[in-house]
């Protein structure tokens, strides 16, 4: 990563109970974007962390999601339009969703691992009909955590399939409703981001289902 540069914040909300959204303009990390579920570096405050972006390549904000829960992010939390921020270039393979035209979309998402996902639609929904099934596996604590709950109407009209989770009790947990509810492999390739136990448990619950690892998507 060469250097970092100077975002200039257009937008900043409550995305849920637990997640907030920025969004940010910057022309070279724009330039940069090539491939949704890559990544950037943001600097505020003398501190700096990665946050995969939630838009997809060609937008004209880049957009960030993130719970408050550092000092990093309570700054971050702290921002509002016309304010700045230094982030570094989109970093990280992403997703190759245009590779795989033609193909079913599993897609796996825990907590904030949502915003490389919703990149993954947001780049799906102008192109939906060069894909066949799209389903969207979506885990949360709470019913109230979910982020981006006001999109799956447009989504869902589209024919994407949102299976929203609520992993606290005895409520089924991403890996278990795949397992309980498994989608087409036979055409099929998976991206997953979120918790790493989510992740490991969820290829190996694909993997039973006949879904070759080399099918098996990870943003970094």
């Amino acid at each position: 990563m060469a250097g970092w540069f100077e975002g200039r914040v257009t937008r900043a909300w409550s995305e849920s109970t637990t997640l907030r959204g920025l969004a940010f303009e910057c022309e070279p990390v724009a330039r940069g974007h090539a491939m949704p579920g890559q990544y950037v570096r943001v600097r505020l405050d003398g501190g700096d962390n990665p946050y995969a972006l939630a838009s997809e390549p060609g937008a004209l904000e880049q957009e960030l999601l993130f719970k408050v829960e550092t000092q990093l992010t309570d700054a971050l939390a702290g921002l509002g339009a016309g304010e700045r921020l230094r982030v570094g270039l989109p970093e990280g393979r992403g997703f190759p969703v245009v590779e795989h035209a033609g193909r079913d979309l599993i897609l796996c998402a825990a907590g904030s691992g949502i915003a490389p996902l919703r990149a993954v639609i947001r780049t799906v929904l102008p192109r939906r009909a060069e894909f066949g099934d799209v389903t969207l596996f979506y885990g949360q604590r709470d019913t109230s955590h979910f982020a981006y709950a006001d999109e799956w109407p447009a989504w869902r009209a589209v024919g994407i399939e949102v299976v929203p989770l609520v992993s606290s009790g005895n409520d089924p947990r991403v890996p278990d409703a795949i397992a309980a509810h498994p989608p087409p492999v036979g055409n099929a390739v998976a991206y997953l981001a979120g918790m790493k136990p989510m992740i490991h448990a969820a290829i190996e619950v694909l993997g039973e289902l006949g879904l070759p690892k080399e099918r098996i998507f990870l943003n970094y």
